[in-house]
């Protein structure tokens, strides 16, 4: 039906034209904002006329920087309708990672959240870049004393659908990670990707038109943005959620009657110890889909029997645009002595799974675990600016995730840990490096490891162990403010402990998993 993201709100514009397609809620003049299909996509006209007459031209890339709104569905949409490629950006960054990033895009235009046009403008300096910005202000006020208002920039356009269609090779979405370094890496999702992915039912299988899906995932991890499109392919009623606090969750799900709920494990866990959970009207929620990082079984059982809905788990990454294996409703059985809630499903119809061994790409028989392989037509294009040398892709197009685990006999995919030790705390990729070059920027401090360690809230947590420096007295507490002043909090370790030294092999690598 629909092949873009320029086509699905063109698409939906002429055969739903009054139903609603999004709603933010909070944010409008009465309560809750929403648009209909043909609202936004006049929006999304208004903003892709805007970025024609301010430059931006097919292939350009253009940024976002702010919290999940409507403008950001408007500027999706928009960005699309003149082959634009969106980058959305981590508001949760500090100027300095921010800059790093800007860096690597260097974007001909950003639209931020009024609140982040400060750390905004501290990176643009630091990246040595002035594409032109546009600002969100709070509530639909004017913008700050010397910048643009996005929303009087959108109305200022003509009504007038530029009328370009994307193209199978163009690049639509780039959303950044990090390697194993650190560094960040700008995942290229192209239009050929998407339309295989959207050639496909999701895992829930239960979206329709009309019906209202929750969306809490931020808009700068690709769950966040692709549930946003995925539903308007299927002419859902996308409700995204800008305060991913669990009442507000638990309201919404109230309020707009959702059916679908996306949620992360940590969103679970939050909800099922709210006091408002007893008294809320759950009855419309048909389904849970949750994904993003690793979930207690335990977790999982009291879930089960506390929210009456079917539970649906989607695997894949940023690199697949999209899922790639999923564990079904009818796997989700608390008292299966099979431990499938340990699982992260099977892989889904149209993707090729395989075990390799991680050095010479030997497939591994069940049982055996190895580097989990995966071949689609979904996965990315590369990465930003990188080389050819630095892309997961193998020649052969297999993309090697990077994450260890095995299947089982009848194909179910059980993950076990990551090649590069990358830590998942609450839906956030943390990478040790990163974390351990601000800690031995610490005075006192000679080195650091850093590992994930088990959390029954946000499935892993950040754990320094540190070594002095000769003489040197580290404090805890210290330590992890010294981290917060340089890293986003999420990054910070929540545990430090003191050592004498770190355990090392011949070459001098220090031994994470002894530590562990």
């Amino acid at each position: 039906m629909t092949t873009c993201l320029a086509e699905i709100i063109r698409h939906w514009a002429v055969a739903a034209p009054d139903q609603p397609a999004v709603t933010v809620p909070g944010t409008g003049p009465g309560g809750d904002l929403t648009r209909t299909f043909r609202e936004l996509d006049a929006a999304a006209s208004r903003v892709g006329q805007g970025l024609a007459a301010a430059g931006v031209r097919p292939g350009d890339l253009v940024a976002h920087l702010g919290r999940n709104s409507m403008a950001y569905c408007e500027f999706l949409y928009g960005a699309s309708k003149v082959r634009a490629t969106v980058a959305s950006l981590n508001w949760r960054l500090s100027s300095g990672e921010l800059a790093a990033i800007l860096a690597e895009a260097r974007p001909r235009l950003v639209v931020a959240d009024a609140e982040f046009a400060p750390t905004l403008a501290t990176a643009l300096t630091a990246a040595g870049l002035s594409p032109q910005v546009l600002v969100v202000p709070p509530g639909g006020g004017p913008a700050p004393d010397g910048y643009a208002s996005y929303p009087a920039w959108r109305d200022a356009q003509r009504t007038v659908d530029p009328g370009l269609v994307p193209e199978p090779d163009d690049i639509a979405l780039v959303f950044f990670t990090s390697g194993t370094t650190g560094t960040p890496k700008g995942v290229m999702l192209g239009v050929r990707g998407i339309r295989e992915q959207l050639a496909h039912p999701p895992a829930w299988r239960s979206v329709r038109p009309g019906v209202a899906t929750l969306v809490v995932s931020p808009v700068f991890h690709v769950g966040g943005t692709v549930q946003i499109y995925v539903n308007g392919h299927h002419g859902g009623h996308v409700v995204l959620l800008p305060d991913p606090k669990p009442g507000a969750v638990l309201a919404a799900i109230e309020r707009h009657r959702v059916e679908i709920a996306m949620l992360v494990p940590v969103m679970i866990h939050q909800l099922l110890d709210d006091p408002a959970l007893p008294g809320t009207d759950l009855s419309s929620l048909r389904t849970i889909a949750y994904g993003a990082s690793p979930i207690a079984p335990a977790l999982l059982a009291r879930a089960l029997r506390a929210l009456d809905c079917g539970f649906v788990q989607a695997y894949g990454m940023t690199e697949t645009t999209a899922p790639i294996a999923h564990l079904d409703q009818a796997d989700h059985d608390p008292d299966d002595p099979r431990g499938r809630l340990a699982s992260a499903g099977r892989p889904l119809d149209h993707v090729e799974l395989r075990i390799a061994d991680p050095d010479t790409g030997r497939p591994l028989p069940p049982g055996e675990v190895g580097e989990v392989w995966v071949r689609t037509a979904q996965t990315m294009v590369g990465y930003l600016n990188r080389p050819d040398g630095e892309s997961a892709l193998t020649p052969d197009n297999w993309l090697r995730t990077g994450d260890c685990g095995r299947l089982d006999a009848d194909g179910y995919l059980y993950l076990t840990d990551r090649l590069n030790d990358m830590i998942i705390s609450g839906g956030e990729n943390i990478f040790p490096a990163e974390v351990e070059n601000v800690l031995t920027a610490h005075p006192s401090i000679r080195e650091a490891a850093v590992l994930g360690i088990p959390d029954d809230r946000w499935g892993q947590s950040v754990k320094a162990v540190v070594v002095p420096r000769p003489g040197a007295r580290v404090e805890p507490a210290e330590v992890i403010a010294f981290c917060r002043d340089r890293l986003a909090h999420y990054k910070c370790p929540r545990r430090v402990e003191i050592r004498g030294d770190l355990p090392r092999n011949p070459a001098g690598k220090v031994l994470r998993r002894a530590l562990r």
